[in-house]
């Protein structure tokens, strides 16, 4: 069995820094998003209403962001894929590692373990039956543990992961552990 992550102070450290480039790669990101991707996300998201983006949430701009970015297509490709190839990143930077690992991403459905005060929370992966490590100083601050159930994709960041910013909380029981074998007639 492997031993769990325990950040340390420069894992923190460095987390800010990378969480840092990472909202300003992804303004650079956002600005190659074709029109097309928002009416396409925006129609399967329901929140595109007669060629207007209706957001009755904050959180819903960037679930379209997220979702424009990474679960919209064109020749094969999404737009992270299409950045990546036309805007190459000098191999050894920061930039380089992330957009890396922004194509390393996850779609994951979390439930929360036990956090660490300052660092994050210690979570179990429901799709894909894993534990990891969610580097999140908010979450860690905000009382999360075992009450914490989200759906999120992430990053990864060598020992740890890092969401996109876009994070879903679910409030189903069935999300939480509970038992959730019930028969359908």
């Amino acid at each position: 069995m492997q031993t769990p992550f325990s950040p340390t102070r420069q894992d923190v450290k460095r987390y800010r820094n990378l969480r840092t480039l990472a909202m300003d790669l992804n303004h650079r990101i956002i600005k190659t998003i074709p029109r097309r991707a928002f009416d396409d996300i925006g129609r399967a998201l329901g929140i595109l209403r007669k060629g207007v983006l209706v957001f009755e949430t904050e959180d819903m701009s960037s679930v379209l962001m997220d979702c424009c970015l990474y679960d919209w297509f064109q020749n094969g490709k999404n737009v992270v894929q299409r950045y990546s190839e036309q805007y190459p990143m000098d191999p050894g930077t920061d930039d380089r590692f992330l957009l890396d690992a922004y194509l390393r991403a996850k779609y994951r459905v979390l439930i929360g373990l036990r956090a660490v005060s300052g660092a994050g929370l210690h979570c179990r992966d429901l799709l894909n039956n894993e534990e990891l490590f969610l580097m999140d100083i908010a979450l860690s601050r905000g009382g999360a543990g075992p009450d914490l159930a989200l759906a999120t994709r992430t990053i990864p960041m060598g020992d740890y992961w890092i969401t996109t910013g876009a994070a879903l909380p679910i409030n189903s029981d069935c999300a939480q552990g509970e038992d959730c074998n019930t028969q359908v007639a």
